[in-house]
């Protein structure tokens, strides 16, 4: 018998493996038969470091597990540090509402941010938190983000989608959209295809705003709440003993992003100087959001010059006429302007009558008429000189012998006859009788 045979007895031998091992595969031989099994030496050792570093925690949680209380003055006296309490919150700007006054104002939606994230991480011990890429193409890119507390056994894991495209509000030459929309303010943008840095700071924005959201999770509320009070308290405190530190500060802090104490004049529409207590906390809003991965400065401007106009107040409506008369008050637009002091009106002279007969009585028509100022026939004729048809009071002529008017009533001359008539005391001076007044009105 040859070699060759050999080998085939030896191949159909029992126990004998039927199929010869490839690269990267392992052969197994044991009293229960045989196994092929497919490994890699690198994968192999990244599992093994893994486990290994997993077990590791969690025999330290288990030998060191935190003290919540502990935990909470950590994290509070590092909330007391001033230059922590201005990092340690953020806000972000979410639309527009009216206040009372009918005025625009921002609305802001504010929180601890990644900063106090980190801190809370640090003291809160016993946990980690892991960012891994899963998946990445020409279009997308996957990443996982996890904490896990190891002490409670607790993961809380998110998957980010984060699209390599980007928003602008005009395109460059030649540049072609891959798609539009139509933002809140009703403004058209373009989506274009964003280059590796683009997608590099909207990755890490993603991110840093998921491991904010997981860690978060895992603090208990009461320091939460406490914190973010302490920190908002300290923050306000300094500022008022010195707003232009605090001004100095804000300036330095946008510097930092390439932002300049003049286009932060420009977005406030006046010198720095004169910026108010609301206006420095938006900025500062501002600036966090901008920090956060949340906002950009041209957004930041751009919001602010599509801010809805507030209207002006509807002119005063003037005083309805009442019983024919002009309506009072200007008409509106007209500015308000105090009127003429009004020259005195010098009371007729009353007839006197020295005496008794024709000639006494004659005397007194002819100072009364001397006295009538002479009326203007140019102007519109008085509201009393010409009354309706159903109201008109015609002047008798005085009877004759009556040597006195009736009570209420005094002597007059017509202002265009001269003739005397008997009028009530009330009336205005400078009126005609009944037979003058009816003419004038023919």
């Amino acid at each position: 018998m040859n070699d060759r045979d050999d080998d085939e007895q030896e191949e159909q031998r029992p126990g004998a493996l039927t199929t010869a091992p490839r690269g990267n595969m392992t052969a197994r031989q044991d009293f229960g038969g045989q196994s092929l099994t497919q490994s890699n030496p690198a994968t192999d050792a990244l599992v093994a470091t893994a486990t290994a570093a997993i077990q590791a925690r969690c025999i330290m949680a288990i030998r060191r597990p935190r003290n919540l209380d502990d935990t909470r003055v950590e994290i509070m006296r590092e909330c007391r540090r001033p230059e922590f309490a201005d990092v340690a919150t953020y806000s972000r700007p979410v639309g527009k509402e009216k206040n009372d006054a009918g005025q625009w104002v921002e609305k802001f939606a504010e929180g601890l941010s990644i900063r106090f994230a980190e801190v809370a991480l640090r003291c809160m011990r016993n946990m980690a938190a892991e960012v891994q890429t899963i998946y990445d193409d020409a279009t997308q890119r996957l990443v996982m983000v996890t904490v896990t507390d190891y002490e409670g056994n607790n993961v809380w894991s998110t998957t980010l989608t984060i699209a390599k495209t980007t928003e602008r509000k005009q395109l460059r030459k030649g540049q072609r959209p891959l798609s539009e929309r139509e933002n809140s303010y009703g403004d058209r943008v373009f989506i274009v295809e964003a280059n590796d840095q683009q997608v590099n700071v909207k990755a890490a924005a993603e991110i840093s705003k998921a491991v904010r959201t997981l860690i978060l999770r895992a603090v208990p509320g009461h320091i939460q709440d406490e914190a973010f009070k302490i920190c908002k308290d300290i923050a306000a405190t300094r500022d008022a003993k010195d707003p232009a530190a605090a001004r100095r500060r804000m300036f330095d802090a946008f510097a930092e992003r390439g932002i300049r104490p003049s286009d932060l004049e420009a977005w406030l529409g006046h010198p720095a100087e004169q910026m108010t207590k609301a206006e420095g906390e938006q900025l500062k809003a501002i600036h966090s959001a901008i920090t956060e991965g949340e906002l950009s400065w041209a957004e930041a401007m751009t919001d602010r010059t599509d801010k809805p106009a507030a209207k002006p107040a509807p002119p005063a409506t003037p005083t309805p006429p009442t019983n024919g008369q002009a309506p009072s008050g200007p008409p509106p637009g007209v500015p308000q302007t105090p009127p003429p002091a009004a020259a005195p009106q010098q009371e007729p002279a009353k007839p006197t009558s020295s005496g008794k007969g024709a000639g006494a009585l004659k005397g007194a028509l002819r100072s009364v008429k001397a006295a009538a100022p002479t009326p203007d026939l140019r102007q519109a004729e008085p509201a009393w000189m010409a009354p309706e048809p159903e109201q008109a009071k015609p002047y008798l002529d005085i009877p004759p012998g009556l040597d006195s008017p009736a009570e209420g009533n005094e002597y007059r001359g017509c202002a265009k006859c001269g003739a005397v008539v008997e009028v009530p005391t009330t009336d205005p001076p400078g009126g005609m009788c009944y037979a003058c007044s009816a003419a004038a009105r023919e």
